[in-house]
């Protein structure tokens, strides 16, 4: 394609699977990247031949080629990059989180809605080709409506708190061996059937795999059995990028809106306020 987006990545250590991602798509270009570690963004440079490797942002986002930036630093100094990136008018990918907190986040999309520039939050597991299955398997209707009886049921108990309540216990002990795998199960009742998902990933730098099973309703014979194998594959980073061109092309309207992302993110700041606190946090 003649007019291939040229696409800049700042932030090398994560941000390198969206260098591949650029590199891969039919209408992006990985076309520079920028890191104050410049060992590891000649590195990335040389694995997708880009032609542009920087140390300082600023010099990237100074390059008129760069239509878009992804920017995937850490979330503490993202905001002022992604800003920085909008007033040089580029359009941007932001690394999830977003920012440090909601208000940064609100802060980001008013100057983008302010310049007219693409915005797009990161979500890679959105991309991830079993779960877009997985999606389209419910939206096909063919385990009937996603079970809410439970949660209407609670309601006409207890009345409706307009809130949620949740209780976690996680690990205090942080892996540091080299392969670091984990395995995720996910089960999705309907009213017509089932949907068990279990994913593994394996030791780093191997593909992930996993099953899914389509259970047919309790008293369904025939052929409302499904047992898949799912091979993972590498495109749920380049899957963001397609989105990101989408967006920038106005071709789809990226699958995470600015309005979703502060949303999510309210949820994260109100999670660490009630685990400091001890107290539930009402979300406007």
């Amino acid at each position: 394609m003649a007019d291939k987006i040229k696409i800049g990545v700042i932030g090398c250590r994560v941000g390198r699977t969206w260098v591949a991602g650029a590199k891969a798509g039919e209408d992006t270009t990985a076309w520079a990247v920028a890191d104050l570690n410049q060992e590891l963004a000649q590195q990335v440079a040389a694995d997708n031949d880009v032609p542009r490797v920087y140390g300082d942002y600023r010099e990237l986002l100074a390059d008129d080629e760069v239509e878009a930036v992804g920017i995937a630093t850490a979330p503490d100094v993202r905001k002022p990059m992604v800003i920085d990136a909008l007033n040089a008018g580029k359009h941007v990918l932001a690394q999830k989180p977003h920012g440090r907190n909601a208000a940064d986040v609100e802060e980001i999309n008013n100057v983008a809605a302010s310049i007219g520039k693409t915005l797009v939050y990161s979500y890679f597991m959105r991309h991830e080709v079993e779960n877009k299955k997985t999606r389209q398997i419910i939206a096909a209707g063919k385990i009937g409506q996603v079970d809410r009886h439970s949660e209407d049921y609670l309601s006409f108990l207890v009345g409706c708190a307009n809130g949620i309540t949740i209780q976690m216990d996680t690990s205090a002990v942080i892996p540091t061996w080299s392969d670091r795998a984990w395995d995720l199960r996910l089960r999705i009742l309907g009213t017509a059937g089932t949907i068990e998902q279990e994913s593994t990933s394996q030791p780093s730098g191997t593909k992930r795999s996993g099953t899914r099973r389509l259970l047919g309703a309790i008293y369904t014979e025939g052929d409302d059995f499904i047992d898949e194998y799912v091979a993972h594959s590498d495109g749920d980073f380049n899957g963001e990028i397609r989105d990101f061109a989408d967006a920038i092309r106005g071709t789809n309207p990226p699958d995470v809106s600015p309005t979703d992302a502060l949303t999510f993110m309210k949820l994260l700041d109100a999670i660490y306020l009630s685990a400091e606190t001890g107290e539930k946090v009402q979300i406007s």
